[in-house]
């Protein structure tokens, strides 16, 4: 009842859901907001001193300086200014779109670690896009997925966001790990109580639905 908050979950994709001090159901809006941890854990697979799956910690782009030109280049993709409800993926940030990100880095010389951190800036300066779009200040993002366990990330989110107090599911004594499954959990017992699960101003429908389907096997 006192603060705006803001939900992120950062999975390969990112997506935020705004819930409004005191609003009602119809006062939520959720949408994806970009690129999530997917460019950041392809380019820990190509670079040569990468060869992992993801940035653990986010520690090899804290040793690394975003490049504030190739930072506004990605940042000027359309996407970020179409208003919500929208929703984005792999098509669009998956391996054809960093393998290029990759090439044009090399084509710039740009250190390794400096590549990670643009591409994590990216991510978060993409969220920061996102938030002026919501219908409220934000005042408390709380942030779920395993982009909640990269410590660089959450740092550049707090200084994008600075008048907003950014904190992980783990801050609050939740599980990010969790979260995915405790939500269907719930949008499943919804479906079988035969109760609209949906929010109109999240999907776009045009008026509460029933979703999900019950298979008996």
């Amino acid at each position: 009842d006192k603060e705006n908050i803001a939900l992120l979950n950062v999975g390969g994709i990112g997506n935020i859901t705004v819930i409004p001090k005191h609003g009602r159901e119809e006062d939520v809006v959720a949408f994806d907001t970009g690129p999530g941890n997917m460019v950041i854990d392809e380019l820990m697979r190509i670079i040569p001193e990468g060869k992992r799956e993801y940035d653990k910690n986010g520690e090899f782009a804290a040793k690394g300086k975003p490049d504030k030109e190739e930072l506004d280049r990605l940042l000027a993709d359309p996407y970020f200014k179409k208003p919500y409800p929208k929703t984005t993926g792999r098509e669009a940030y998956g391996k054809d779109f960093t393998r290029s990100l990759y090439a044009i880095f090399c084509r710039k010389d740009l250190k390794y670690e400096d590549m990670v951190a643009t591409a994590t800036a990216f991510t978060a300066e993409s969220v920061r896009i996102a938030c002026g779009f919501s219908p409220c200040n934000i005042d408390r993002l709380i942030v779920s997925g395993g982009g909640a366990y990269n410590r660089t990330l959450l740092d550049m989110l707090s200084k994008a966001l600075p008048k907003t107090t950014v904190c992980t599911q783990e801050d609050l004594g939740f599980s990010s790990d969790a979260k995915e499954a405790v939500a269907f959990a719930v949008l499943a017992n919804e479906t079988l109580s035969l109760h609209p699960n949906n929010i109109c101003g999240v999907t776009g429908a045009d008026a509460p639905q029933i979703l999900g389907k019950i298979n008996l096997v």
